[in-house]
């Protein structure tokens, strides 16, 4: 139980980051291109995420000196929250040390494929029934 404590407060303190940073990024670094604006926050706030959790994972998997519960703490409280972007690129990280690069390939097409779809599909479906 201290364990999934521990994840949350990680996790609390993620989401206000990442919240902090995207707000910032959004409101005086705006990007607009053919008139849009872009979402330049959720760009850096994954870029940071992704670039943490690589090298997190990396200095776990390759010297094994990172306690278990603290990665845990670190990869699905803190990142997990930051941006769950970087939870796809630890799960990706993951399957490539344990199986390589074609089912990385396959879990990344799959993720996006699914996700994209469904998330198509709930916005179809409010356009469409509401």
């Amino acid at each position: 139980m201290t364990q999934v404590l521990w994840i949350g407060l990680g996790g609390a303190v993620g989401a206000m980051l990442r919240h902090g940073i995207a707000h910032w990024s959004n409101t005086s670094h705006s990007l607009v291109i053919g008139g849009i604006s872009w979402p330049t926050g959720t760009l850096l706030v994954n870029m940071l995420g992704c670039l943490a959790a690589g090298l997190l994972m990396g200095w776990a998997f390759t010297r094994n000196m990172i306690d278990h519960h603290l990665l845990l703490i670190v990869t699905a409280g803190f990142l997990g929250a930051f941006t769950t972007f970087s939870a796809f690129a630890v799960d990706s990280l993951r399957l490539f040390d344990q199986a390589g690069l074609g089912v990385v390939i396959g879990y990344v097409v799959v993720q996006n494929l699914i996700c994209l779809g469904v998330a198509f599909l709930g916005w179809w479906l409010m356009h469409s029934v509401v």
